[in-house]
């Protein structure tokens, strides 16, 4: 027995209250590491959910919130989910060997991913990729950290059955007749995949980058413990102590109520169990290996609830993967994006309010009253109303002033400039300037200055987007198709033959669960582009562009480029960097038949619409005006460039 716990890499030494306290010291190794990022990602939540420290004000004196970096985490999401949902199915790709796409191609691996990837458990609903990750890419811009999860559990589901109805005989026909049919529902359990965005706060790390370990905590009802450990997952013994653990503390309450004494917490009937579930390898006290690449959960601090086990995971690896926005050389935590940016949007709010004051001062400002000349006192109890007449007496003064302004609010010269100062390094801090929000700067500036701007933001973000391709979601596809392999015999079948066909499903479900791994798992590549297309795409289209005008203009290259490459080519390449569907307004069959005739209506209307033109050239062509026009393309020191108002963020228009 001691023999084959080694082969499967768990040590048979260490007790249950060993390997609890290992947990324990873990996860407080793991908590004071990260207690400065936590404090950090709690500043950026409340900044984002428009929570800020409004103690220092008085009452009457403005508390307004501007919303700008909820609206830059909210920018940074549209960007990623439209990387997903815009630039079509081949946002990522396989790359299989050819003995593995004899089995399944490239096209049905997708497919049959795809098929789980929209319809991913969340609760009692179901989400998709694109919402999953443009989630995690807000928790990114916050918590510096995007954590998603990878497995799968079977779900028990309820399909509808129409059942005929019973046989009878009518007397008063004489025949034979049949009752409608009733519409039942048969339980129905399948696979499903799931994808858990973790937060930052219930994720537990080694701290040293070495990759011991990693927790996660997290709470779940009673219920659903005690429905897991029916299930195999957990220790049904171990789950019953838990049990008698509530009902230990609800005695103890009703012992406190009958010796006098108040209860000091209501009575909890939606029981709630913290589970540390440990992924790793656990160290005895002398630093050895205790067990080596397992799983264990213990619940509520002190019950092994699931002693260790070999992971699970055919691919031997945690169901986690992490990646940083920022990050940082050495750092298992890195940075957040909004590090920098909600000091200065907190600057900016207050700046906002003292200049919000200041204009309310300027117009109502401070007033004295002589009360002892009013005729009625409490007429102004209430304030002074605007357009309120005062009723003095024959104690005040001719010509004096019963109601007279002492003070006047201002608001400082300097105060505009200061705060659009502040707005330029919260947009900078926040990748988010300007131009990258689709408008151009206010002040007079060359095209040159713009485009350099330009391209030293995109730099950045091309950067983040490239790790979040390469060490985010790639990990993401591949640990999810290789979880979807280990679970192939739990499948809907009619959900796998509607996504790769009546053959394919056949092929697999003759192999056995180990060949269909071996086969697809270690040569299994996913290739992810689809931040980098929506980023590239307005580049793309200007350079293209800029080809096209270099080309028309000279007759040489006019020439060259009509032998060489196709004009349909081109032109189905540009409108896929416009992120158009050429085949949507494709010519049909019929359509395709009538090209010679629609030519020359073509030119027929061409004729009447340019008055202008004289023996086959216009009147720009015969002053030597060939090509697009500086204003058209930009100014005279970018001629190449399409002046456009483009987003390179969200890739938009």
């Amino acid at each position: 027995m001691a023999e084959t716990a080694r082969n499967l890499g768990v040590s048979p030494g260490g007790g249950d209250k060993a390997i609890v306290s290992s947990i324990r010291q873990f996860r407080e190794e793991a908590e004071k590491a990260r207690q400065t990022r936590i404090k950090k990602n709690r500043s950026n939540i409340a900044a984002y959910m428009g929570l800020q420290d409004w103690r220092g004000k008085v009452e009457g004196q403005s508390t307004e919130f501007i919303p700008k970096l909820a609206m830059a985490a909210e920018q940074f999401a549209a960007f990623i989910r439209r990387a997903i949902t815009q630039v079509g199915e081949d946002w990522y790709t396989f790359d299989l060997p050819p003995q593995a796409q004899q089995i399944l191609t490239n096209e049905s691996c997708r497919n049959l991913l795809n098929c789980f990837l929209n319809e991913i458990p969340a609760g009692i609903k179901s989400t998709n990729i694109a919402t999953i990750l443009g989630d995690g890419a807000k928790v990114g811009v916050l918590e510096s950290l995007i954590i998603l999860k990878i497995h799968g559990r079977m779900f028990d589901e309820h399909t509808f059955v129409a059942e005929p109805g019973e046989v009878f005989f009518n007397s008063d026909t004489g025949e034979v007749d049949r009752e409608d049919a009733s519409l039942v529902t048969q339980p129905w359990s399948r696979w499903r995949l799931q994808m858990d965005l973790v937060r930052a706060e219930d994720y537990y790390p080694d701290p040293t980058g070495q990759g011991l370990y990693e927790i996660h905590r997290v709470e779940r009802d009673l219920h659903d413990v005690i429905a897991a450990a029916k299930s195999g997952l957990y220790n049904k013994r171990m789950v019953n102590k838990l049990q008698e653990d509530f009902k230990r503390e609800e005695e103890d309450q009703r012992r406190a109520v009958l010796m006098g004494q108040d209860e000091t917490s209501p009575p909890r009937f939606r029981r709630r169990v913290v589970l540390d579930e440990f992924w790793g390898s656990m160290l005895d006290e002398d630093g050895k290996i205790m067990h080596n690449n397992v799983v264990a959960t213990v619940a509520n601090d002190k019950h092994l609830i699931r002693k260790p086990e070999p992971n699970p995971m055919w691919h031997g690896e945690s169901p986690f993967v992490t990646a940083p926005l920022i990050r940082v050389p050495f750092s298992v935590w890195h940075k957040a994006l909004a590090d920098h940016g909600t000091p200065l949007g907190t600057a900016i709010n207050e700046l906002t309010n003292l200049m919000l004051d200041g204009a309310i001062a300027s117009v109502w400002g401070i007033k004295q009253v002589r009360m002892d000349a009013l005729e009625d006192p409490r007429q102004i109890s209430g304030g002074i109303p605007q357009g309120e007449t005062l009723a003095v007496n024959n104690t005040l003064p001719p010509n004096a002033k019963v109601l007279e302004r002492v003070d006047s609010g201002e608001v400082p010269a300097d105060a505009m400039a200061m705060l659009g100062e502040m707005n330029r390094e919260f947009l900078a801090s926040m990748l988010t300037n300007e131009i990258r929000t689709g408008s151009l700067p206010g002040r007079e500036v060359k095209a040159t200055e713009v485009l350099e701007a330009s391209q030293s933001a995109s730099a950045v973000l091309d950067a983040i987007a490239t790790d979040l391709e390469n060490n985010l979601i790639e990990p993401l596809l591949r640990k999810a198709f290789l979880t979807i392999l280990q679970n192939a015999g739990d499948l809907d079948s009619d959900q796998i033959i509607g996504a790769i066909g009546l053959r394919s499903a056949f092929t697999l479900s003759r192999m056995t669960p180990a060949e269909r791994y071996a086969t697809f798992a270690r040569p299994c590549h996913i290739k992810v582009s689809g931040l980098s297309q929506t980023l590239a795409r307005v580049r793309d289209f200007q350079k293209t562009m800029a080809l096209m005008q270099s080309v028309m203009a000279n007759p040489i290259l006019f020439r060259a480029f009509l032998l060489r490459f196709s004009g349909d080519q081109t032109l189905t390449t540009m409108m896929k960097q416009l992120n158009i569907n050429p085949s949507t307004i494709e010519k049909t069959d019929e359509e395709k038949q009538a090209v010679a005739q629609e030519a020359q209506e073509v030119g027929a209307v061409s004729e009447l619409l340019n008055p202008r033109r004289q023996g086959g050239a216009t009147d720009q062509s015969a002053q030597g005006g060939a090509g697009a026009s500086a204003q058209q393309t930009g100014d005279a020191s970018t001629p190449a460039e399409i002046n456009q108002e483009a987003n390179p963020l969200t890739g938009a228009f």
